[in-house]
Parts: C-alpha cells; structure tokens; sequence
C-alpha cells in the first residue's frame, strides 16, 4: 500500500491504498469518512513501485518533499519503493491532493 497521513511520525488519519488516487479529498471521504485533502503530512510507500505526489488532482503539479535526515537539505520528486518520510517537510506539507504511480 501507499500511505498518506494527516500528521508528522505516521499519524493522524490516514488514507492507504493499492492503487493511484486522483483525488483524496474524494478517497478519504468513501473509504474513512473523512478528508485528508491538503492534510498529508508524512507517507510511507510500501509498493515495489515509483510513486510521486501531486498537488492538483487527476495526477497534475508534481511536488518536490523534503527527504529526511539530509544534510544539506535534498528535495526529491519520485517516492522509491519502500522509501517513507517522517515529515514531507514545508514545501510539500499539508498540500497533497493526489498521489500515483511516476
């Protein structure tokens, strides 16, 4: 699954899925009750596949996040299998509409 969680340290609510999601404001709603649009603040990728975050739905405006613990600070773009963040750090927080395959 792909994970996207409302709070830093894999918390909050959260919204775990197989397969991409265009929208997870619309996701969230069906599938928890509630709307984790523009709420994400950390993921974990458990798929074998590259997955990428987007900030529009229907998989438009791909956004950099920030990967943990680099020093200097590294954005990145793709999401590796099995990679997670913590915290997707100022740029990319709480701005997630969309999330899917790249």
């Amino acid at each position: 699954m792909f994970c996207i969680f409302a709070d830093p340290d894999f918390k909050g609510d959260v919204l775990g899925t197989f397969g991409d999601v265009a929208n997870v404001g619309v996701a969230s709603q069906r599938i928890g009750g509630f709307n984790i649009n523009d709420k994400a603040t950390s993921f974990w990728n458990r798929t074998n596949r590259t997955m990428c975050l987007f900030q529009d739905t229907n998989f438009r405006n791909p956004m950099r996040w920030q990967r943990p613990n680099s020093n200097p600070v590294a954005f990145a773009l793709k999401i590796r299998p099995n990679e997670f963040s913590p915290n997707v750090g100022f740029f990319a927080d709480d701005l997630t509409t969309a999330y899917g395959s790249c």
